[in-house]
């Protein structure tokens, strides 16, 4: 998480035209296999637009 009051920063994060990696860890209930897995690597299409294709990995299962 990165707070700041500085717009040049923030626009080069987060503007798509400077193709800033992000990173996001989820926590999902159930089970994910490797073909629900590639599904999420998949481009989607928001607003109109196709995304680019995502990394996906698998960082642990836990019990329960």
């Amino acid at each position: 998480l990165i707070c700041t009051n500085d717009g040049e920063l923030a626009s080069h994060l987060m503007h798509p035209r400077h193709h800033a990696k992000k990173e996001y860890v989820a926590k999902v209930s159930g089970a994910v296999d490797e073909a629900g897995l590639a599904r999420l690597r998949e481009r989607i299409v928001i607003d109109g637009r196709a995304t680019q294709p995502a990394e996906v990995n698998l960082l642990r299962i836990e019990d329960g």
